[in-house]
């Protein structure tokens, strides 16, 4: 999620946040995924058509502009049509390599919550304090 979130950034998540509500294209969430937990935004929204191309989104075939810092890559992912319930969500460093890249589809039921707090000085903070 670099430049968004780096690693040993705390961050505070609503669990409720999405219990009424859809998650928004542009929400930084945690989901479950393959075992696992992992920080990234959604991209896309259920019954869309989605698709990357050099590092640029591109939602039912139109450009989105995209307002959040960015590692701007060449990651291409073809176009794909969300089901219901279902979301597209990645990261924000699209310059990775693809073997390290993560984006996947995940249903609304494997989102933790939503990330409504960063607090980036938390390495920093931690060394004063101690």
């Amino acid at each position: 999620m670099s430049p968004s979130l780096e690693t040993g950034d705390l961050l505070i998540i609503n669990k409720g946040a999405y219990r009424h509500v859809l998650p928004a294209r542009g929400d930084i969430v945690t989901v479950r995924w393959r075992g696992d937990l992992m920080v990234k935004r959604v991209v896309g929204l259920p019954g869309e058509e989605v698709e990357i191309s050099n590092g640029d989104l591109y939602v039912n075939g139109a450009l989105v502009s995209e307002r959040h810092p960015m590692k701007q890559g060449s990651l291409f992912v073809g176009k794909g049509k969300l089901f219901p319930g279902k979301l597209a969500v990645l990261g924000d460093n699209r310059a990775l390599p693809s073997a390290q890249m993560v984006h996947a589809v995940v249903a609304r039921e494997e989102i933790v919550g939503k990330v409504i707090l960063t607090i980036r000085a938390w390495r920093r903070l931690s060394r004063l304090v101690n």
